[in-house]
């Protein structure tokens, strides 16, 4: 899954998404922080439902974070490649925390 949704959301996110709103604004600083925006935002749909409200805002801003540092490595020249392999790196970190949280929890 990670695999897949990571694939996914590079391309959509930073190669198509962030060369269009590049179109609107060539400065590096308000592509940044509005694609991250976005790119957490859309995390609320998938978090909102399983977590609470104060953590589910804690994950989307750390969402946000990583959505302004791959942003900020595609426009520094870095290939979605690089910003993939992150991205499925951070997915399973996630996953393997969760999956952690949930053993430990069930006896």
């Amino acid at each position: 899954m990670s695999l897949w949704n990571s694939l996914v959301e590079e391309y959509y996110w930073r190669a198509f998404l962030l060369g269009e709103l590049r179109r609107w604004t060539g400065r590096a600083l308000p592509l940044c922080v509005l694609g991250g925006a976005l790119f957490g935002l859309h995390h609320i749909f998938a978090l909102a439902g399983v977590l609470a409200p104060s953590v589910t805002a804690l994950c989307v801003l750390g969402t946000m974070i990583a959505g302004g540092v791959w942003s900020w490595m595609r426009l520094r020249g870095h290939s979605i490649a690089d910003c993939y392999v992150s991205h499925v790196i951070a997915d399973l970190s996630v996953f393997w925390v969760g999956y952690d949280l949930i053993t430990r929890s069930c006896p």
